[in-house]
C-alpha cells in the first residue's frame, strides 16, 4: 500500500471531478507519494510529467450568505478554518476523504468551489533553466559545456541562462537549403503551418528528394528541435518555429539568380530569420548578381515591417590546404560576395575547447563564431535532427537513433555553426520583437567572448572591444545576449558616407623585407611570412641575436630583441614557442639548403610574435656578421598605401573597401586597412588564387565595430610573393555606421559625453563606474556609465541533480568571496573567487536544510 491513505485505499485509476476554477477529473496515481497526508493524482489527459499531489485538506469557497456548518454536517467534526479570502480550509482524515467530499460539495449550488489543497509542478524561474530531458543533450556541448562540477569546460552558448526569459516563440527561421523532414518527431511542432516552400520546383513539397538531401534536416534541429520532449535533442530555440525553403536538390545543384532573388524576399512579413549554412568561400572570388544583392538588400531593410529580415550565414570550410611540405593558405570569408554585404552574419566555427577550427575560413568580415567539429584534431560536432531510418548521416542504432546524428555521424564544418547563431537571434527577436537586424548584430557583438583567449589574432580595437581574424567577436553568450535584448533600446537609423581615390601606384613585388641598417652592401632582405602575426605595422629596430638551431627552450634572454634561426631538426613552431618564451619581439628563420630560396612556414598559426622565412644566403650573413658586430633588424612591408580622409563623425558598424587593380597574379597580395583609431583589418591574406586581380572587388571588415569614422583610414597592398606585379588603379572606402556629434573624434556623441559624463575628456575605453562596460559599449546600450545599473542580486538555480547554481553579477575585475549560513561538507565560504565579466558563478552541493543564506562580499 503506498504511503498517503492509510485510512481509505484508493486504487490507479480511481477518479475524482471537483470544481475549482473549473471542472477537473483527476485519477490516483499510487507510483509516487511523498507523506501520509499526501497521495499522487495526475489529470485526466494527462502525462506523468503533470503529476499533483493531493492533501488531506479541502478548500471551500461557499455562496455568499450559506451556512458552513450545514454544509459540513455529514463530516466529522476536525479543524476548520475561516480565511479572510471567502474560503474554508477543513480537514479529513485523509486524502482520499478530501477527495470525497470536494465531489460532494461542488455539487451543491451553495458552493462556488471546493477542491483537495494540491501541491502542483511548479519550478523556480531562476537565472539558469533546468536542463532538458532529452537523451542526447548531455552530448550538446554547443549549448552547455561543463565539467561535472560545473565550471566551464570550453565553448557553448549558455542558453540554459537563456531559456528562463526566451526560447524564441512566436520567431520564425527559414531553413534555406535542401529540405527539411518536417515530420521528424523533434521538428514537427517546429514545422506544422509555417509558410514552406521548395523554390527548385515552386512547389510546397520541402521534404528531401534525393538520397543526399540530409542537410537541412540538420540544421533545423540546431535551431529549433522541441526540448523537454524525452525525444533526441533540443535546438537553440526550443519554441521557435521552422519555415524550410528550399533551394538545393541532390547536391550543390545552383538556382537561377532570380529563383535565387525570389527566396531572399520570400514571406518576408513572417519569416523573421534566414540561416544559409552555404555558401562560396574558394581561392577565387565568387561574386553574386544584382538581382541577389537587392533583394537582400531589401528584405534585410523593410522586411519584418521595417525591421529587417536577419541573414545568418556560415563563413565557410576553406581555411588551409595541408601538403607534406607546406600550408597554403586559401580560404577567406571575403572570397564570398554574399559575405561583403552588411546585411549578412558570418559565422565561424570553433571545436568544442574554444579554439577556431582547422577548417573555419577566416575574414575580417566574420561577426561571430560558434561550436562545431573538428575531425582531424579529434573533436566531435554537433548533436541534432536526421533523417530518420536508413537516410541521412546516420543509419543504425537502438530505439530512434538512426533518427538523430551524433557521435561518430554528428553534424559538422561551419554549416553546423550558423544555425546556432539563427537560434540565439530567434531568442533575441522573441525577447523583444521590437529589435532590428542591426540592433541583432549589435547585441551579438556585445555579447560575445573569446574561449581561447592564446588565439594570436586576437587584438582590441579602437572601440575596446576584442576582435580576432579567426572568429570574429567571438562566441555569444545567450543568456548576456537575452538580457542585452530585454532591456535594448534600438539604435538611430543607419547612414553611410564613401571617398575615392584614383591615385596610381605601383605595387612592389616582394615587399615583405628583413631590414638591417647596418648591413654593408644589402641591408634588407626578401622575406616570407608566418600565418598568424605578420609586421603590418613595421615591428620596432631591435637587437638581432643569432640563437642558432633552437632544439630545445632557450636560456638567452631575448627581451626586447628579434632571434635569428636556423632552419632544422625540430619544427617550426617549437623554435619560435622558444623564442617567444625567451622573450623575443619577432623571429628570423633561415633557410638550411640552397641559395636564397625560401619556404612555407608551416604550423606557426598559434606564433605569439611575428616570424618570417628567408633563404640560406642572407641567413649565413646575418649569422656571420652577428658573429663580430652587433646588428639591429626589423620587419616591415613595402607596400602602395592610400590615405583616405573622412571627414564624417559616425559610429562605425561596417567598414567596405572596393578596389580597383591590375595586379596579374592576386594570389600574391595581401591587402590591409589602417583606422584612425590604429585597428588594421586584414582584408585579404596571400593564398592559391592565380588570377589577375582584384578588380572592382569589395572586401566588408566589422573590425572596427563602434569605432569612430573621423580621420585618415589608410588601405596598404603589399605584394608577398616574388614573380608578378601589378599597380593600384583605384579605391573606394565605404562607412556604414550611426551619425554622431563627434568633435574629438573618439567614437563619442558629444551631446551623449556631456550629459552623461560631464566632459569630452573620457575616451571609448574608460569605464567611470567599474561595471566593465566601457563607454563605447553603454552609449551603444543606452545605459549611464557613471552608475552600474544591474541589480546586485544572488540566484540560486537548480543545475542537475546535485549541485546548485550560485551566480551573480560581476565586473571582471578583482575577486568576490561567497559565505553560506550552513557549514556544509564540501563548503563553508568560497573566498577570492576570481571575477568574470559579466556573470560569476559558484557550484554548490545540495543540503536538505530547510533555510540557507548566502552572502556576496566584493
Amino acid at each position: 500500500m503506498g504511503i498517503g491513505w492509510a485510512v481509505d485505499a484508493v486504487t490507479v485509476g480511481t477518479a475524482f471531478r471537483f470544481h475549482d476554477t473549473h471542472w477537473q477529473t483527476w485519477v490516483g496515481d499510487e507510483s509516487v507519494a511523498l507523506s501520509e497526508e499526501w497521495m499522487a493524482v495526475r489529470p485526466i489527459g494527462g502525462t506523468t510529467n503533470s503529476r499533483c499531489f493531493m492533501s488531506n485538506l479541502v478548500a471551500l469557497k461557499p455562496a455568499p450568505g450559506a451556512d458552513v456548518a450545514a454544509l459540513l454536517a455529514e463530516e466529522p467534526p476536525g479543524a476548520r478554518t475561516n480565511l479572510s479570502t471567502g474560503w474554508w480550509i477543513v480537514g479529513t482524515a485523509s486524502p482520499l476523504r478530501a477527495a470525497r467530499l470536494a465531489e460532494r460539495l461542488s455539487t451543491n449550488s451553495l458552493v462556488l468551489a471546493a477542491s483537495p489543497v494540491m501541491r502542483r509542478p511548479l519550478r523556480l524561474h531562476g537565472a539558469y533553466a533546468a536542463a532538458p530531458n532529452d537523451p542526447y543533450f548531455g552530448l550538446s556541448f554547443h549549448l552547455e559545456n561543463r565539467n561535472a562540477d560545473g565550471s566551464s569546460a570550453g565553448a557553448d552558448l549558455n542558453v540554459r541562462a537563456a531559456w528562463p526569459f526566451s526560447r524564441g516563440a512566436g520567431v520564425i527561421v527559414g531553413g534555406v537549403d535542401d529540405g527539411i523532414v518536417t515530420t521528424h518527431p523533434d521538428l514537427l511542432p517546429a514545422a506544422s503551418g509555417t509558410p514552406h516552400f521548395n523554390f527548385v520546383q515552386n512547389d510546397l513539397n520541402v521534404e528531401p528528394h534525393t538520397s543526399v538531401d540530409d542537410h537541412g534536416t540538420s540544421v533545423a534541429g540546431i535551431i529549433a528541435a522541441t526540448a523537454g520532449n524525452g525525444l533526441g535533442v533540443a535546438g537553440v530555440a526550443p519554441s521557435a518555429r521552422l519555415a524550410a525553403m528550399r533551394i538545393f536538390s541532390g547536391g550543390n545543384l545552383p538556382l537561377s539568380d532570380l529563383s535565387m532573388a525570389t527566396m531572399f524576399g520570400y514571406r518576408d512579413d513572417m519569416i523573421s530569420v534566414q540561416n544559409h549554412s552555404w555558401g562560396y568561400t574558394g581561392d577565387n572570388q565568387e561574386r553574386i548578381s544584382g538581382l541577389e544583392r537587392d533583394a537582400i538588400t531589401a528584405a534585410a531593410n523593410t522586411g519584418r515591417a521595417g525591421k529587417g529580415v536577419v541573414m545568418v550565414r556560415s563563413a565557410g570550410n576553406e581555411r588551409f590546404i595541408v601538403y607534406p611540405s607546406a600550408v597554403r593558405v586559401i580560404g577567406n570569408a571575403n572570397n564570398d560576395g554574399y559575405l561583403t554585404m552588411p546585411e549578412s552574419i558570418a559565422v565561424a566555427a570553433v571545436r568544442r575547447d574554444g579554439r577556431v577550427a582547422s577548417y573555419s575560413s577566416p575574414g575580417a568580415n566574420v561577426l561571430v563564431a560558434a561550436p562545431s567539429s573538428d575531425e582531424d584534431e579529434g573533436f566531435e560536432g554537433i548533436a541534432t535532427t536526421d533523417r530518420p531510418g536508413s537516410d541521412g548521416y546516420n543509419v543504425s542504432g537502438p530505439g530512434d537513433a538512426a533518427d538523430y546524428a551524433f557521435g561518430a555521424t554528428a553534424f559538422t564544418g561551419t554549416s553546423a555553426s550558423a544555425p546556432q547563431i539563427s537560434g540565439v537571434v530567434a531568442l533575441l527577436l522573441a525577447a523583444n520583437p521590437a529589435l532590428t537586424r542591426r540592433d541583432v548584430q549589435h547585441i551579438l557583438v556585445l555579447s560575445a567572448r573569446h574561449i581561447d583567449t592564446a588565439d594570436p589574432l586576437i587584438r582590441t580595437n579602437g572601440a575596446g572591444l576584442l576582435f580576432s581574424f579567426n572568429v570574429g567577436f567571438g562566441v555569444p553568450d545567450a543568456g548576456v545576449a537575452v538580457e542585452l535584448a530585454r532591456q535594448w533600446i534600438s539604435r538611430p537609423s543607419a547612414n553611410s558616407f564613401a571617398v575615392a581615390s584614383n591615385l596610381f601606384l605601383p605595387i612592389p613585388d616582394d615587399g615583405l623585407r628583413v631590414e638591417v641598417p647596418g648591413m654593408p652592401g644589402v641591408t634588407n632582405f626578401s622575406a616570407t611570412a608566418g600565418l598568424a602575426l605578420h609586421p603590418d605595422d613595421p615591428t620596432l629596430l631591435l637587437p638581432l641575436v643569432d640563437v642558432g638551431l633552437v632544439t630545445g627552450p632557450l636560456t638567452t634572454n631575448l627581451t626586447g630583441k628579434g632571434a635569428l634561426i636556423q632552419r632544422g631538426i625540430s619544427l617550426f613552431e617549437e623554435k619560435v614557442r622558444y623564442a617567444a618564451d625567451a622573450g623575443a619581439a619577432f623571429a628570423i628563420i633561415y633557410n638550411n639548403v640552397g641559395g636564397n630560396e625560401r619556404f612555407e612556414i608551416g604550423g606557426t598559426d598559434r606564433s605569439r610574435i611575428p616570424v618570417v622565412a628567408i633563404g640560406q644566403a642572407n641567413g649565413l650573413a646575418l649569422s656571420n656578421r652577428l658573429a663580430t658586430t652587433n646588428l639591429d633588424a626589423r620587419l616591415a612591408i613595402s607596400g602602395a598605401s592610400v590615405p583616405l580622409l573622412v571627414t564624417n563623425e559616425m559610429v562605425c558598424e561596417h567598414v567596405l573597401v572596393t578596389l580597383q587593380t591590375d595586379h596579374l597574379r592576386r594570389g600574391d597580395l595581401r591587402i590591409t586597412l589602417k583606422s584612425p583609431a590604429g585597428s588594421i583589418s586584414v582584408l585579404q591574406m596571400t593564398n592559391t588564387d592565380n588570377g589577375p586581380g582584384p578588380y572592382d572587388w569589395t572586401y566588408m571588415s566589422v573590425d572596427h565595430f563602434l569605432e569612430p569614422s573621423k580621420g585618415v583610414w589608410t588601405v596598404t597592398l603589399s605584394d608577398q610573393i616574388p614573380g608578378n606585379t601589378g599597380n593600384l588603379l583605384g579605391v573606394t572606402l565605404t562607412v556604414v555606421g550611426t551619425s554622431i556629434k563627434d568633435s574629438d573624434g573618439d567614437g563619442l556623441d558629444d551631446d551623449w559625453e556631456m550629459t552623461r559624463l560631464g566632459t569630452l575628456a573620457r575616451g571609448p575605453k574608460d569605464d567611470p563606474d567599474n561595471d566593465g562596460f566601457n563607454n563605447a559599449r553603454e552609449q551603444a546600450m543606452g545605459t549611464n556609465p557613471q552608475v552600474d545599473e544591474r541589480a546586485l542580486k544572488l540566484d540560486l538555480s537548480p543545475w542537475n541533480g546535485v549541485l546548485w547554481r550560485l551566480s551573480w553579477p560581476s565586473t571582471g575585475v578583482g575577486t568576490n568571496s561567497v559565505e553560506s549560513s550552513l557549514a556544509l561538507p564540501s563548503f563553508g565560504a568560497l573566498t577570492n573567487v576570481p571575477s568574470r565579466f559579466p556573470v560569476n558563478e559558484v557550484f554548490l552541493p545540495f543540503t536538505n536544510a530547510t533555510h540557507q543564506f548566502f552572502r556576496l562580499k566584493n
